[in-house]
């Protein structure tokens, strides 16, 4: 893996990455900079696949309170655009960070936590059949 977790000694954590030593978190929890980890996998391999943009990232809130759903988006370098959130869903924060258009494209969900706690609702260019 090219990142690494170190324990600092305040007993928090800081995760970087091996090869430029570029610090990506710092004064974490251990369970936090592990999570660091795995968004950061999931983003390259979405960009790997060719998995298109981000049109929504939803959260839960089993897992998270609104304020902590706020937070996580901000920090992550995402939108906030509260015209456009719905909290109509009994089990979600949905991030929209544009519309949805089923019409040019299809939608698939990546889990990037193990429980589901957040999810991306990536778009793909719907494949234009030949004739």
């Amino acid at each position: 893996m090219p990142y690494e977790i170190t324990k600092l000694a305040d007993g928090k954590y800081q995760v970087k990455v091996k090869h430029s030593g570029q610090i990506l978190a710092k004064g974490t929890t251990l369970t936090k900079a592990k999570s660091q980890i795995r968004y950061i996998g999931m983003m390259e391999h979405m960009k790997k696949q060719n998995e298109g943009d981000i049109q929504s990232v939803l959260i839960s809130k089993r897992y998270h309170t609104e304020k902590e759903a706020d937070k996580w988006i901000r920090e992550h370098g995402f939108r906030i655009n509260k015209s456009t959130y719905n909290f109509d869903s009994p089990n979600f924060y949905r991030y929209r960070q544009h519309a949805p258009d089923e019409t040019k494209y299809d939608y698939r969900i990546h889990k990037l936590t193990p429980e589901g706690s957040i999810m991306f609702v990536n778009e793909k260019p719907k494949k234009k059949l030949k004739h």
